[in-house]
């Protein structure tokens, strides 16, 4: 066993975590996350974890309104070009406290206010917690009649399905996913596990689910995880995508996260993985201290997204950073001198404006042309790329 730091955190969770461990054996990675960031009681989302200028992470939509208005700008867009006459239904995955909602209906509020009766907004959020501080901050709206409800996932639409747009922004990162290793050309899974008042981790055979997703979606790609490099497998990530296509009938997916095509997010540039864990917005690699006060998060597989989307009637309909994104979306021309700086953390190259990309799938309509995709600093095409090559645009 491969001894962990003391551990440290919250009492409570960190007992629940060691009981579990105690009388079933040790767990995969996987459900130590879930229990550590979404456990219902003790939970960093539930527990209160601060997010934002004050909290442990910010996000674009922390940085300014602006962010918000633009991405309401191409719903707007997409939404016209899904239905001429309504309604459409915009979908909000992963809402955080809601201030994203809130500089989208400001946006429409203040270009198209008619439009409220053609769309209704729905948030998916199943922390009650969140809940609660989501309706403080739309209590405007509330107030004033825009169509905002919540549910808790996207099963709630079927078996009709959505006619619109369903996006999320930075949520695929916080999936809790599985820790892997290669060790003498095996593979082999992480699990965690608990002794005298220590987590530990003890390398095992990986379970089915695991081992057919490393094969499809690592080694079907042409990629070989080499010796010691550790990484994750994201298999929540999988299923939600399958949903976002199940739910979805005529309309566009958009993801935004950070990530990287599959060629590029596995190999031994990164012999760590991607897992980071932050606490006010310093980051660390430790998952065992601060146990239910720090947030996890992992970088994004788009090139697994793209190919499960294919594979239910999602198409890439355009793949491209932030940066460009929000460049075709006008963001040059929102510049000034009280929200240059803002502005310039969202597209800096160097920052938020590559490190964080944007994929866009659509199903039951053709191929829309939307302003976000005007720039693209790669092909579409890249998101396929076998193995170790490296293809520009």
């Amino acid at each position: 066993m491969k001894n962990v730091t003391n551990v440290s955190g919250n009492p409570a969770l960190i007992a629940k975590i060691a009981d579990r461990i105690v009388h079933n054996g040790p767990i995969d990675f996987a459900a130590y996350m879930e229990m550590a960031l979404y456990d219902e009681e003790h939970g960093y989302y539930e527990s209160g974890g601060p997010i934002g200028w004050d909290g442990d992470f910010y996000t674009s939509e922390d940085l300014h309104s602006v962010y918000g208005e633009l991405i309401g700008q191409q719903l707007l867009e997409a939404a016209g070009l899904i239905s001429s006459d309504g309604p459409v239904t915009i979908v909000e995955m992963g809402p955080g406290r809601g201030t994203l909602c809130r500089d989208i209906l400001a946006f429409l509020e203040r270009e198209i206010p008619d439009i409220r009766p053609q769309i209704r907004y729905v948030l998916i959020e199943r922390s009650a917690r969140m809940i609660e501080h989501q309706r403080d901050v739309l209590e405007p709206f509330l107030s004033a009649g825009w169509p905002v409800s919540w549910c808790r996932g996207l099963d709630t639409f079927l078996p009709e399905g959505i006619e619109g747009v369903i996006f999320s922004n930075e949520l695929v990162d916080a999936f809790p996913v599985h820790r892997i290793v290669t060790r003498s050309g095996t593979l082999k899974e992480c699990f965690v596990s608990y002794e005298r008042g220590r987590f530990g981790e003890i390398e095992g055979e990986p379970s089915v689910v695991v081992s057919d997703y490393v094969r499809r979606f690592i080694h079907g790609r042409g990629i070989t995880l080499e010796e010691g490099v550790r990484t994750e497998a994201n298999l929540n990530a999988i299923d939600w995508m399958q949903s976002v296509a199940g739910a979805l009938n005529k309309g566009i997916a958009v993801t935004v996260d950070y990530g990287y095509p599959a060629y590029e997010l596995y190999g031994s540039q990164r012999p760590d993985g991607t897992l980071l864990c932050y606490v006010r917005h310093q980051a660390s690699d430790d998952p065992y201290v601060g146990v239910g006060h720090q947030d996890m998060t992992a970088h994004v597989d788009f090139t697994a997204l793209a190919t499960v989307g294919q594979d239910r009637g999602l198409e890439v309909t355009g793949f491209t950073n932030q940066q460009s994104f929000l460049l075709g979306l006008g963001i040059a021309a929102k510049t000034t001198e009280s929200n240059e700086e803002s502005i310039a953390r969202l597209i800096h190259p160097e920052g938020l404006g590559r490190t964080h990309k944007v994929l866009i799938q659509h199903k039951g309509m053709p191929a829309p042309t939307l302003s976000g995709l005007k720039y693209r600093p790669f092909f579409d095409s890249s998101l396929f790329v076998e193995g170790g090559a490296h293809v520009g645009g």
